[in-house]
C-alpha cells in the first residue's frame, strides 16, 4: 500500500500538471500535449462533444480587498479544491483549475457518454451541482457561464472563449446564476438603437431631477437596468453608460448654477463606486441616490429665489433643446406656475418662450449646417424641429436667407477664405 506522503505527492503532481494540460487546451496549444501519452489519463482528450463551464466567485474582489495575494489564493483554492472534489465524487469525466489572477475556476467536461439531444441538460447539471457543492461547503457562491459544445479537443479554446464572453453578462443576474453561450450569442456594442435609448433615458433622468419626482426616478432607474438586462449587455458596456451618464448630470448641474465643487466630487464618488461595485442592482442603487442628491439641490437652488428657478430652466433647454419640451414641462423644471414663468421670462428675456426655444434651435442648426455635411432634414430633425417647411420659415426670420441659401454662402465662404501656410 503506497504511504500518505506518497498519496500526497501524488496529487500535488496531477493537480499542477492538469494545471498546464488545460491552459494548453484553451490558449490552443492541444498539440504539445497530444504528443504525451502518459497524459491520456487525466482526460478523454481523443473523445468527441467537450463543453467549457467557467465559474466566477460571486464577490471576490471585495471579498479579497483587503487580503493580500497568499490570503487571495487560499480563498480560491478552497473553492477550487470544493470543485475537484465534486467532480471526482460524481465521476464527471471532467477536470478543472483555476485562471491565475483572476476570480475564475475552469472545468472542462466531456460528453461523449450522453446523447447529444441531452448536452445542454447534462451540462447545466453539473453546473447546478457545482453551485451547491460550493454553498454548501464554504461561505461563497458562484456564477457559471457554459459554452456551447465543441466536436474535437482542438475547438477548446474556442469554448472557453464562449464561456469568458458569456460570464462578461453575469454582472447582471444574481448570485448562483447559470448562463449559456447559445442563448447570448454575442455582447452588443453601443449601437445606434443603445445610443438613442440611452439619451432618451438621460433625459427622462434629468426631467425628473429638475422636477423632483423621488420615486419616479427609482421606477424609471429600475425599468432602464431591467432594459439592460433583457439586451444582455455586458459589465463594460453598463458601466460606461453610468459613468457617462452620470458626468452629464454633472455638466448640467453646472450649466444651471449649482456649486460645482459639490456636485463634481458627489460625481467622481459616483463613479468610483459604480466602477467598483459588482452587481447591477448596486448600480441601481448608487445612481439612485446619486439622483435624488443631486435633485435635492436642485429643489434647493429653485427655492432660493426666481432668479436660480430661471437658471434651472435655461440649463434644461440648453442641454435639451431637441426634445419636445412644453411650456407645462418646462415651469416645472423651474418650479413655478406655466402663467408665472411666462410672464417672468418674458420679463427677463425679452420675448416668449416658445420664441426663445426656437431661435436656440435655429442658431444650433446654424452650426451644425457650418459644420457638417448633413442633410437639411436631419440637422432640423437634429435641433427638434421635424417640419421642414417650418424649419425654412423659422430659419429665414431668424437668419434673413432659407437654409440653402445659408449653406451655399457658408461653403462659398469657406472657399474663398486664404489658406494658411505654416
Amino acid at each position: 500500500m503506497p504511504a500518505v506522503q506518497d498519496l500526497d505527492q501524488d496529487a500535488i503532481y496531477k493537480d499542477m500538471l492538469t494545471m498546464e494540460y488545460i491552459y494548453d487546451l484553451i490558449y490552443g496549444y492541444a498539440t504539445r500535449i497530444t504528443q504525451l501519452k502518459s497524459l491520456e489519463t487525466l482526460y478523454p482528450l481523443e473523445s468527441p462533444n467537450h463543453v467549457v463551464l467557467l465559474l466566477m466567485v460571486d464577490d471576490f474582489w471585495k471579498i479579497c480587498e483587503r487580503l493580500d495575494n497568499k490570503q487571495r489564493y487560499g480563498v480560491k483554492r478552497r473553492i477550487l479544491n470544493v470543485v475537484r472534489s465534486t467532480l471526482k465524487k460524481q465521476e464527471y469525466p471532467a477536470i478543472t483549475t483555476s485562471l491565475i489572477g483572476t476570480d475564475k475556476i475552469i472545468v472542462l467536461a466531456n460528453l461523449a457518454e450522453v446523447l447529444a439531444a441531452e448536452h445542454r441538460v447534462e451540462a447545466e447539471t453539473i453546473g447546478k451541482t457545482l453551485i451547491k457543492a460550493v454553498e454548501g461547503l464554504t461561505r461563497y457562491s458562484v456564477k457559471v457561464a457554459i459554452s456551447s459544445v465543441c466536436p474535437s479537443y482542438n475547438e477548446l479554446w474556442k469554448a472557453y472563449e464562449q464561456s469568458f464572453q458569456t460570464l462578461s453578462h453575469a454582472f447582471t443576474y444574481e448570485k448562483g446564476v447559470i448562463l449559456h453561450y447559445a442563448d447570448l450569442f454575442t455582447d452588443k456594442a453601443l449601437d445606434l438603437m443603445l445610443l438613442n435609448e440611452t439619451e432618451r433615458f438621460e433625459f427622462e433622468l434629468t426631467k425628473l431631477i429638475s422636477k423632483n419626482s423621488t420615486a419616479d426616478m427609482d421606477t424609471l432607474i429600475e425599468k432602464w437596468c431591467s432594459f439592460l438586462v433583457a439586451n444582455h449587455y455586458s459589465e463594460e458596456t453598463i458601466k460606461s453608460i453610468f459613468t457617462k451618464m452620470i458626468f452629464n448630470l454633472l455638466e448640467y448641474g453646472v450649466n444651471i448654477g449649482l456649486d460645482s465643487t459639490v456636485i463634481s466630487k458627489a460625481s467622481v464618488d459616483t463613479t468610483v463606486a459604480i466602477l467598483k461595485t459588482n452587481s447591477l442592482t448596486g448600480i441601481q442603487q448608487i445612481v439612485s441616490d446619486y439622483a435624488k442628491g443631486l435633485s435635492r439641490q436642485v429643489k434647493e437652488a429653485c427655492e432660493r429665489g426666481c432668479e436660480k428657478g430661471f437658471e434651472a430652466a435655461m440649463g434644461f433647454i440648453h442641454t435639451y433643446y431637441y426634445e419636445n419640451l412644453s411650456l407645462n414641462e418646462i415651469s416645472k423644471v423651474a418650479s413655478m406656475s406655466p402663467s408665472y414663468f411666462c410672464r417672468k421670462f418674458k420679463a427677463l428675456y425679452g420675448k416668449n418662450y416658445v420664441k426663445y426655444l426656437n431661435e436656440y434651435r435655429i442658431d444650433r442648426a446654424k452650426s451644425l449646417i457650418a459644420e457638417s455635411d448633413l442633410s437639411l432634414s436631419a440637422i432640423a430633425a437634429k435641433v427638434g424641429i421635424h417640419d421642414m417647411s417650418y424649419f425654412s420659415k423659422l430659419f429665414k426670420a431668424r437668419v434673413g436667407v432659407t437654409p440653402n441659401q445659408y449653406r451655399r454662402e457658408t461653403a462659398a465662404n469657406e472657399k474663398a477664405r486664404p489658406e494658411v501656410i505654416e
